[in-house]
């Protein structure tokens, strides 16, 4: 997913991954198997990626924007 991520951006685009926020809740995936937004970070990261902000997005999400890392 990541490959055609950075295929489809602009030069200076930028992509938001949005996930569950990892705590119990009665909807959603189990908590363990939910990333924080750090691991989402990290795992971006790896990808070529560099983490730009981290955004709530209600009760039950958050994203971390990204866009693709230079060199």
């Amino acid at each position: 997913m990541e490959r055609e991520v950075k295929r489809v951006l602009k030069d200076d685009g930028q992509a938001i991954m949005v996930e569950w926020k990892k705590e119990a809740m009665e909807m959603g995936p189990p908590v363990e198997e939910r990333l924080s937004s750090g691991e989402t970070a990290n795992i971006l990261e790896l990808n070529g990626f560099k983490a730009v902000e981290t955004i709530e997005l209600g009760p039950a999400h958050y994203g971390v924007l990204s866009k693709v890392r230079e060199g």
